[in-house]
């Protein structure tokens, strides 16, 4: 092979083709930051006033809650800011996120990311400290209770029985439903899928205490009225309110916003696409049953499924209720 100059390699470079980058969605402008703050003090006023109706602990009862709370919150000294673990809102880019401004380029090559929630979680002194501190940003991503349901199924029941946690909860879903004689058989070599119903009433029979933190309510798992709250975001919204975070906290300048795009919508689609299909199964009975359980995340993160449920029981069957 004839041996190229270096002169001519230098007049004539082989061209470089960059991929040109998506924008930058959760950089936000003045404009965008003052709405976020307006409509921050429109979501903290609704949990406060929600949290106002409900009774108020003893001081012992309120340092246990704080105590399990702490298990569910993630704290990042650097930037002064802590938020509660919600699965199925977001998280996995978040970690992603954290993991990269942290120089965690361990868990980053090992697809753990997920492990940022071990490596944040503080001790209960910390957080008990962290939350009565006006220094620190302490924040939840809310998600419609109704879509992080349906994602939960989707991602953790339907699509992903391969899983740890789709084998656990595949077996308890169709003994409840379908009897003992279900316990993950196989039909004509398919393996059997509990369906979005059966999966919503295995839901209804389990106290939510108890529930899987990918269905468990966010008012329960992030102890909405206990903790002192200075963000909340919506899974809706997140891009504007991400945005608003890493500005206030400083995080922005250190931050690769393509982790964030790349982590995020990693499930199968477009949720509330399905939502029609999927709840046009459910009865109204075990409707309302769910409503119940989910109540105070339609309440305290301000969602109203009421044209969704006139949508699906036009004959009145299911109204929402928020007293109920």
């Amino acid at each position: 092979m004839k041996e190229i100059p270096e002169n001519e390699l230098e007049q004539n470079p082989t061209p470089i083709i960059e991929e040109e980058l998506p924008p930058n969605p959760f950089l936000i402008s003045e404009d965008q930051v003052n709405e976020v703050r307006r409509v921050q003090a429109e979501r903290l006023a609704l949990l406060a006033r929600e949290c106002s109706k409900e009774p108020r602990p003893s001081s012992d009862v309120y340092e246990r809650i704080l105590a399990q709370l702490a298990r569910r919150f993630e704290i990042v000294d650097k930037y002064r800011v802590s938020n509660c673990m919600v699965l199925k809102a977001g998280f996995t880019a978040w970690n992603a996120l954290l993991a990269y401004v942290l120089g965690r380029q361990d868990l980053i090559d090992g697809h753990q990311t997920y492990m940022m929630s071990r490596v944040l979680k503080g001790s209960s002194a910390k957080f008990s400290s962290i939350n009565s501190s006006p220094d620190f940003m302490k924040f939840v991503v809310a998600r419609e209770p109704l879509s992080r349901l349906l994602s939960a199924y989707r991602d953790r029941i339907d699509a992903a029985y391969e899983t740890g946690a789709a084998n656990r909860f595949i077996p308890l879903i169709l003994t409840l439903t379908r009897g003992m004689g279900y316990q993950q058989t196989y039909d004509n070599g398919t393996k059997v899928m509990p369906t979005f119903e059966e999966f919503l009433r295995y839901i209804a029979s389990v106290a939510p205490e108890s529930h899987d933190p990918h269905w468990r309510p966010i008012s329960l798992q992030c102890g909405a009225c206990y903790v002192n709250f200075t963000l909340i975001a919506h899974a809706e919204t997140l891009n504007e309110d991400l945005g608003y975070i890493l500005r206030e906290t400083g995080m922005e300048k250190d931050a690769d916003y393509t982790i964030l795009l790349y982590n995020s919508h990693k499930g199968r689609g477009n949720t509330s696409d399905l939502l029609e299909n999927y709840y046009r199964t459910v009865s109204p009975q075990l409707m309302r049953t769910i409503l119940a359980i989910y109540r105070k995340d339609f309440t305290m993160f301000g969602y109203d499924p009421s044209d969704f449920l006139k949508k699906m029981y036009p004959d009145g069957s299911v109204v929402w209720n928020p007293e109920v």
